[in-house]
Formats: structure tokens, C-alpha cells, sequence
């Protein structure tokens, strides 16, 4: 993993223009703003709006208090099961919250998206996902606006 401090040392110039979008969306974060952007990663086309880390993670949190299925056994008491599911989303929650704080004004060196679509360089296939982080040094190149998959 490339030290935030140095980061534009070794990153490609056009990833330092990809930085300056990343960080202008994070500095508009008041506005919700987002722009559409198509990345490739490693032979995969990631299209998405770049949002803020502070978005990023209200989602996920969102996403995980909504969408995450806990598996237990039939055997086991619903009161407690309850009580620990409610234990570990919280617990997610004060994390997700204070890395978001942790992170508050330092480079980001992850590219944000919500509303992703991957087309995966196998299949083709696209697969849709709510919000997707990706390595900004991961990065293979990138453009501005997203492709109609149709």
C-alpha cells in the first residue's frame, strides 16, 4: 500500500487529475455532489459517481443495519439472537463512524463510488452494486462520465 504523503510521487500523472476530483467531491461533500466516472482495474470497467468517504460510509452503515443477514441455527433463543445482532450492527456502527472521523481531512486513497456497475472482463457480465471503493494505485485508467451498458 502506497503512504498517503506520497502518493502523487508514484502515482501516474493522470491519477494525481483522478485525485483532484477525488478530493474536490470530498471538499463538496455539503452538496452531494457526485461525478460519473469509468475506472478499469485490473481488465474490469468500474463505472459509478465518485462520492465522499463521509457518504461512503453512511451507506455502508446504512447498507449494513439493512441488508445484512445473520445466520443462526433453528435451535437458537430469538431474544437472544436478537440481543447480538443488535450487539454487532452497533458495534459496526461506532466503527464505520469513527474510522470516518479517524480519516476526516487526510488524502483519500480510495476512489469512492455509489451506484457502481462492474462489467466483469470475463463474462461481460455486469454486476450493479449501491457504493464500491476502489485503490486509487489499483487503478488502470480512468474517464470522465459513465458508458451506457445497456
Amino acid at each position: 500500500m502506497i503512504e498517503e504523503e506520497n502518493v502523487e510521487e508514484v502515482l501516474p500523472e493522470t491519477h494525481v487529475l483522478l485525485r483532484i476530483f477525488n478530493d474536490l467531491v470530498e471538499r463538496l461533500d455539503v452538496a452531494e455532489i457526485g461525478f460519473g466516472f469509468t475506472l478499469t482495474v485490473n481488465g474490469t470497467v468500474i463505472s459509478g459517481n465518485i462520492i465522499s468517504r463521509d457518504k461512503w460510509f453512511k451507506e455502508l452503515s446504512k447498507m449494513f443495519s439493512t441488508k445484512v443477514k445473520f445466520n443462526w441455527s433453528d435451535t437458537s433463543d430469538p431474544s437472544v439472537i436478537g440481543d447480538a445482532e443488535k450487539v454487532i450492527l452497533d458495534a459496526f456502527q461506532m466503527m464505520a463512524t469513527k474510522l470516518n472521523e479517524d480519516w476526516k481531512g487526510a488524502p483519500k486513497s480510495y476512489v469512492y463510488l455509489e451506484d457502481a456497475d462492474l462489467c466483469l472482463s470475463s463474462t461481460g457480465q455486469i454486476i450493479k452494486m449501491p457504493i464500491w471503493c476502489v485503490p486509487i494505485e489499483e487503478i488502470d485508467g480512468f474517464s470522465i462520465g459513465r458508458p451506457d451498458f445497456g
